[in-house]
Parts: C-alpha cells; structure tokens; sequence
C-alpha cells in the first residue's frame, strides 16, 4: 500500500505542474498570435505599397531618384539674344555661332526681309526712285517741284500762291522739254537733211537699248548717252520711266544732237 500511494501522489503532482504550466503559458500563446497577426497584416501593408529588393520594374518605367536633380542640359538651336540678333545655343548651354537680324529676331529666328511690289514709285514729296522687290530703292532722283505718280512734276506745271501784297510773283522760266518715246512705239527723227527710224529695243528700270534703223546701242543709263557712229547721231537719256505692274508707263525722254 505505501507504494501504491508514493505512485498516486507522483501522478498528482505532474498533473497539478502540467496544469499550472498549461495555464501560465496560456496568455503568451494569445498575445503571440495577436502579434503575429498584426505583424502579418502590417507586412501585407508594406508589401502592397513596396516591391521586395531586386525585383525588375515594369517596362518602360523609370526608376525615380530618391533626391532632387538639377539638369544642365539645353536644346541645341537657335535663341534670340536681342531684337536684332540671335545665337546659336549649345545642348551644354554654351553658345557659338552669333547672327543678325537686319529685319530684327521673332520667335528664336531672323524675320524674313519684307516684299515690296518692284517698280517707279514717288520715294517722298521730292524724290522719285525705283524699288526693288526687298523693298530698297535703286535709280533715285531728286524732283524740286516734287514727285507724282511716280514722275517727277515739271516745273511749268507748279503754279506760284499770290504775295501779300495781291501781286503774282514772276513765273520762273519754264523747263525745257523732251521728246519721248515708249516700248513698242516706232519714231521718225530727222537729223540734218536725212529720216531714221527710232524705237526702244529693250528697257529696265534705270537702263534703255535704242534701236536707231537697223543699229542697237548699248545700255544707256538715266543721264548717260550714246553715239550712233554710223549716222553721226548722239542720243542722250533725259529720263527712265518703267513701271512693272501691267498697264504701267514704258518710256524714255531723251535729247538728240
């Protein structure tokens, strides 16, 4: 019987520590799965939001820089400097070639020169000239009772305004005048005792060719003359009128001796 006592009493005491272990643990077991859920869903969290190290982004995508970054890098081309030139930027922002604008800088590029219907025109009140299509002026002259129409107004034509004493001032005497001829018109001139035909063979805007018979001369410009060996006939031009637009007056006066 003693025995069988020690052996019972042996049973109750591994069953009572079993228990209080069993019980004293029981609590760490709980908050440990709590914990561990939490971590599990914190993880789930960050896991979304960040890929795991050394996986490959999608394609296409760019890896961002985790600081800001300052670019020195330009667009290689040209840029207006000022109004009235322009430079040639390098993509190292540097720059090299310089250019002006003669018709000023608009919008990084030299602006186009301006176009200009070419032909005779009154320059101002008192100049006459011809313009070129880019819009500047060739052949200009200077008209003292001023332009009109692209001609310059002969003197007999300007009418003095009355003094103030009610009397006309003398009229000045009057320009002489100058026989002309168009393109395309054909002249009968008497020099001495003999007739020769005359036209014009070519005509430009501050030069003339005559044709005197069957002889063509050379250019001859506003001002300029020209000697008819054969006939013994010197032509002098007084006067270049060339309009371009159709319709527009063709002609030349001239003085012959």
């Amino acid at each position: 019987m003693v025995i069988d006592t020690k052996k019972n009493s042996i049973f109750i005491f591994i069953l009572m520590v079993s228990l209080i272990f069993l019980f004293s643990c029981q609590p760490s077991l709980t908050v440990t799965k709590e914990t561990i859920s939490d971590i599990s869903q914190d993880n789930i969290t960050v896991n979304s939001q960040l890929p795991p190290a050394n996986t490959p982004l999608p394609s296409g995508q760019e890896p961002q820089p985790s600081s800001p970054q300052f670019s020195t890098q330009c667009t290689d081309g040209w840029v207006c400097l000022t109004s009235t030139q322009k430079l040639h930027r390098l993509a190292n922002c540097s720059f090299a070639e310089r250019e002006n604008c003669k018709f000023g800088c608009f919008n990084d590029s030299c602006k186009p020169a301006p176009v200009c219907t070419s032909g005779f025109k009154c320059k101002n009140k008192l100049e006459k000239g011809y313009q070129l299509e880019d819009c500047s002026w060739i052949s200009r002259t200077k008209c003292n009772f001023g332009c009109q129409d692209a001609v310059c107004v002969p003197e007999s034509n300007v009418t003095d305004a009355p003094s103030d004493s009610g009397t006309a001032s003398p009229a000045p005497p009057a320009a002489p005048s100058y026989p002309m001829i168009a393109v395309g018109e054909r002249k009968v001139i008497t020099v001495g005792e003999k007739e020769h035909n005359l036209s014009i063979y070519l005509l430009e805007p501050d030069q003339v060719k005559l044709q005197l018979d069957v002889f063509k001369s050379e250019w001859i410009l506003e001002g300029g003359n020209y000697t008819f060996g054969s006939a013994g006939v010197t032509f002098t031009i007084k006067g270049i009128f060339f309009q371009s637009f159709e319709g527009g007056k063709r002609e030349v006066t001239y003085e012959v001796k």
